[in-house]
């Protein structure tokens, strides 16, 4: 889980029976920087942390057309995010 928002005022009618619910922006381990925005279910809001492994489940929407992403999470703690470490700093040589 890399960021998530609690949703108190629907944007969909549809979810106005589930309010308040979570979106997160979950990284994915297959791609590094690939974030995806999705519904958090099977945790209480207030439980939601960032750092937190999650897994996908696929559900259909009403009607049947059209499957959605919602993400679970697993109940394990993630290790620590690796943090970018930049290069050292180097003058600039002047080759004239």
């Amino acid at each position: 889980m890399y960021s998530f928002i609690i949703v108190h005022q629907p944007a969909i009618p549809g979810y106005r029976d589930q309010l308040p619910y979570t979106v997160g922006l979950v990284e994915l381990d297959e791609q590094v920087g690939l974030r995806l925005p999705a519904r958090i279910v099977g945790i209480e809001p207030a439980d939601v942390e960032v750092g937190m492994r999650v897994t996908v489940d696929v559900e259909p929407l009403a009607g049947g057309l059209y499957s959605v992403a919602l993400f679970r999470p697993i109940r394990f703690r993630a290790p620590p995010r690796r943090r970018f470490r930049a290069p050292p700093w180097r003058p600039c040589r002047d080759r004239r």
